[in-house]
C-alpha cells in the first residue's frame, strides 16, 4: 500500500516535471505555440507509467524507450525548428528522472 502511494506520486512528480522541464528548457512559453494543446503526449506518458508495472513488470528498458520517444515527440512538437535542442532537453529529461526519481 505505501509502496503503491509513492509510485504514484513519483509518477504525477514525472509528469509535472515534463511538463514543467522541456518547454522551460526550450525557452518556450507554456501559452505559447500550442504547447497546451500538446499535453496528450505527457498524459499518455504518464498512463503507461501507471500501467506499466502492471503490465511489463520487470521491463523498465522498455519504459524507458517508449519515454525517450514520448518526450521526444513532446519537444519536437514544441520546437520544430531546433531539433538537437529538442532531442537533448528529451534526453536530458529522460536521463534526470532515471538517476533521480
Amino acid at each position: 500500500m505505501i509502496y503503491s502511494i509513492i509510485e504514484a506520486a513519483a509518477t504525477i512528480t514525472d509528469f509535472i516535471f515534463i511538463i514543467w522541464y522541456i518547454p522551460r528548457f526550450l525557452s518556450v512559453k507554456f501559452y505559447e505555440k500550442g504547447v497546451i494543446s500538446k499535453l496528450p503526449i505527457p498524459i499518455a506518458l504518464l498512463i503507461f507509467e501507471f500501467l506499466s508495472d502492471k503490465l511489463f513488470p520487470g521491463f523498465d528498458f522498455l519504459y524507458i524507450i517508449i519515454a525517450v520517444l514520448a518526450a521526444t515527440a513532446y519537444a519536437l512538437l514544441i520546437c520544430r525548428k531546433q531539433y538537437f535542442k529538442a532531442l537533448f532537453a528529451s534526453i536530458s529529461y529522460v536521463l534526470i528522472i532515471m538517476f533521480f526519481g
